[in-house]
């Protein structure tokens, strides 16, 4: 299993909590049964970050079923059509007060449906020699690269999987912060790491 770990330097969701709020007095059942706090617009905007941040932080832990399949959405056109085991948001990190960290488990997925539908996405062919490591001399196209990540035995291949995002995740993160853009979210993304569980 891959777990990642964004570090949330800075994130200004006023616009989007507005639109939030907004659909949910218009739109009670698009929010899945999740409720709100009786805020206004106003209200949060007064609130300082890291109040903000808690509160947020706590709705979306406490609404998990329900929040997971947007979190979902937001990743996919970033790392393809993926499906979490579970995520946690945390506030206040050891550097910075005002950090969120959001740490997303990925499900068990077969190796070569990573390979097949994940990797694409972010895959680029300079980056490869980094990840493939020196033992490999074969060519660096995408197919070829898949073709290899198929062949190895699962613990090698999920290694490969999680190498291959750790050597693109500056690409990773600025793709994060312009799809949270389009959602009217000012973010700015300090670190991602990647781990196999």
């Amino acid at each position: 299993m891959i777990k990642m770990i964004l570090a949330i330097g800075h994130i200004n969701y006023d616009k989007f909590l507005n639109n939030m709020l907004e659909m949910a007095k218009q739109h009670p059942e698009q929010m899945g049964g999740m409720k709100l706090p009786p805020f206004t617009a106003q209200m949060i905007k007064m609130l300082p970050a890291r109040k903000k941040n808690e509160m947020v932080a706590q709705a979306l832990n406490s609404s998990k079923g329900k929040v997971e399949p947007q979190i979902e959405q937001l990743l996919a056109p970033i790392t393809g059509p993926i499906q979490l085991k579970n995520f946690d948001i945390q506030c206040g990190g050891k550097r910075d007060a005002d950090e969120v960290t959001l740490t997303v488990e990925f499900a068990g997925y077969d190796c070569g449906y990573v390979a097949d539908h994940i990797l694409p996405f972010y895959y680029m062919e300079a980056t490869a020699p980094a990840f493939l490591g020196p033992e490999y001399n074969g060519p660096t196209d995408l197919a070829s690269v898949q073709a290899y990540i198929k062949a190895q035995d699962y613990k090698k291949a999920q290694f490969l999987i999680a190498k291959s995002m750790s050597v693109n995740k500056a690409y990773i993160m600025n793709l994060l912060q312009d799809k949270a853009k389009l959602a009217e979210i000012e973010l700015q993304v300090n670190n991602l790491r990647l781990m196999i569980k």
